[in-house]
C-alpha cells in the first residue's frame, strides 16, 4: 500500500494532471483504509455507521468498486454544521 501511494504522490508530481487513480484502487486498499478509520467517528450524510458498513465489508466493497468503474459513483454532499458566534452570526466548522 506504501508503494501504491509513493506511485501516486510521483505522478502527481511528474504530471500536470491525472485523468484517474482507479487503478490504485481495489478491494484490498478499500478494506485496509475501512480498517484504519476509527470507530468513533461521526456517521456519514448517509446515516450509516462504520460498524454497520463493516457488517458487509465484502459486498459493500465489491459495490464500491463497480459503480467508480462505470463512473456511475457519485459521492454523497459533506454535511455542513454551523456554530454560533458571540456577535449572533454562525460559522462553519471545518
Amino acid at each position: 500500500m506504501e508503494h501504491e501511494l509513493k506511485d501516486i504522490r510521483y505522478q502527481s508530481a511528474k504530471y500536470e494532471r491525472l485523468e484517474t487513480l482507479m487503478n490504485r484502487v481495489n478491494e484490498q486498499s478499500l478494506k485496509e483504509e475501512h480498517r484504519r478509520q476509527a470507530r468513533n467517528k461521526a456517521t456519514g450524510v448517509d446515516g450509516v455507521t462504520k460498524d454497520e458498513y463493516g457488517e458487509k465489508l465484502d459486498e459493500n466493497v465489491a459495490s464500491l468498486i463497480a459503480s467508480m468503474k462505470k463512473f456511475s459513483y457519485k459521492p454523497l454532499p459533506v454535511r455542513r454544521v454551523f456554530i454560533p458566534k458571540a456577535n449572533g452570526k454562525t460559522r462553519p466548522v471545518v
